[in-house]
């Protein structure tokens, strides 16, 4: 078989019997018997017998782990997006130990032996018992940000063992949080080969799109009321949630505040800016940099949603966040301003139940199928190019996180943008499916989400 270099080559092999196999493969520069020789290799690999596992029965059994992925970051570990799965017999159970290093040579700074898991372990359970039992600790906070690798050791006695190793993403350009006596402070490591100091401003959690312009230096103190830190270095761009040292709780107030600006498609690609930044940021160690990170970008959120929605629809979200309209009627009543596409806000309502229960493509598809039929779209965007289907999940997206809905759209994003405020109706059905689905769920947000129900990763 000819292959290009790199090309992954996937080889299936026939059912074989139980014993020894051994693969060869030939490496050769052109397909002719006398071309150039690149290599050989021999795959040895042991067929064994099934071993039965009469669940419950037997007290011994395997012990079956999925990670996904394979391969996880420590930054992806902390927010809460690695899925850890593993079986074993029913009535067993298996310990974690946690360890932070800063160097993979070191002692580790923290070890922390978790409370017992049994068996099944799900993703959800798995993430619920890391941030109990580890991830809420203040030494585990304190030594995140200067940590290098966290090694995640699991033991079920004679069942088993196996070790998760999770390292810090290298980026040319990224941030370290140091806790020294004085209060945290932010240093920049910048890898990129450049001459020059990177570029660094700074957004408040209460002004979250307003940018100060910083001097440029390789550390900057986190005084109050911390917030938002990026680095520009070229094409390289790395961002830095921190909160400044919290003496009492008035430290923690405040509100944010984002300035009205015209309802056009260069004012909603800077709030979906702004948002891509603040959700592709880092967040420090500190539990209570990810929940202000929160804050913001449901901000940012209500703020892309008022410029594509309207004032009338704004203020009806105002209404339902406080509470005054509970069951959600103003808002549904603010979707649509034609009699003809009241349709579609009445049908989301009546089927917010089921859909909470399924997932996001079948949403999207559902969404796509009210808005053919209620807002009469063309098949083909009006002839921009862009389907039902496609503005559809842009719709959602952009309700849900800006920073997905800017990713996932790439060049089409100003495409897109300029659609939706065409066809407004779309963009705020969207926004009531993704509200009235958070308050389904309880608003029990994952790692990643800004609302419940709604991750795109």
């Amino acid at each position: 078989t000819s292959i290009a270099l790199g090309e992954p080559v996937f080889v299936e092999l026939p059912q074989l019997p139980v014993g020894l196999h051994t693969v060869h493969v030939r490496a050769r520069a052109a397909a002719e018997a006398e071309a150039e020789a690149l290599g050989d290799l021999d795959v040895v690999m042991r067929i064994r017998e099934a071993r039965p596992w009469p669940a419950g029965a037997a007290p011994y059994g395997p012990l079956l782990v999925h990670v996904d992925p394979l391969a996880p970051t420590l930054e992806q570990l902390w927010d809460g997006q690695v899925d850890i799965e593993a079986r074993g017999p029913a009535g067993r159970s298996m310990r974690c130990a946690v360890l932070l290093f800063e160097n993979a040579d070191g002692k580790a700074t923290v070890t922390e032996a978790l409370p017992p898991l049994a068996f099944p372990l799900t993703p959800e359970r798995w993430r619920a018992h890391f941030e109990k039992h580890f991830r809420e600790l203040k030494k585990a906070q304190s030594h995140y940000d200067t940590a290098h690798l966290c090694r995640l050791q699991f033991t079920a006695e004679e069942l088993g063992a196996f070790t998760i190793e999770c390292e810090r993403e290298f980026a040319p350009l990224r941030w370290a949080l140091r806790q020294p006596g004085r209060g945290p402070v932010a240093r920049l490591i910048d890898d990129s080969g450049a001459p020059d100091l990177a570029e660094v401003s700074h957004f408040t959690f209460e002004r979250p799109t307003v940018a100060v312009q910083l001097l440029s230096a390789t550390e900057h103190p986190v005084d109050a009321p911390g917030g938002l830190y990026v680095a520009r270095q070229g094409d390289f761009v790395a961002g830095l949630i921190a909160l400044p040292r919290i003496r009492t709780l008035a430290d923690l107030a405040g509100t944010v505040n984002i300035d009205g600006t015209s309802r056009s498609a260069e004012a909603v690609l800077e709030a979906i800016k702004i948002g891509e930044l603040w959700g592709s940021a880092r967040s420090s160690g500190d539990i209570l940099s990810w929940s202000k990170r929160q804050q913001v970008l449901s901000a940012i959120v209500r703020h892309v949603l008022q410029l594509v929605g309207g004032e009338r629809w704004a203020a009806a979200e105002r209404e339902a966040e406080v509470g005054a309209d509970s069951d959600l009627a103003a808002l549904k009543r603010a979707v649509w301003q034609r009699r003809d596409q009241a349709g579609i806000a009445a049908a989301l309502a009546l089927e917010v139940a089921d859909l909470a229960e399924v997932d996001l493509d079948a949403r999207v598809t559902r969404l796509a199928e009210l808005a053919g039929g209620f807002l009469l779209l063309a098949p083909d965007g009006s002839g921009q190019g862009l389907t039902d289907l496609w503005l559809a999940e842009f719709a959602l997206r952009l309700a849900s996180s800006p920073k997905d809905a800017a990713t996932w759209a790439g060049p089409e994003l100003r495409l897109a943008t300029t659609r939706l405020l065409e066809i407004p109706t779309l963009a705020r059905a969207a926004r009531f499916l993704v509200i009235a689905t958070d308050r389904r769920l309880g608003s029990q947000v994952r790692p990643g989400e800004v609302y419940a129900g709604w991750s795109w990763s």
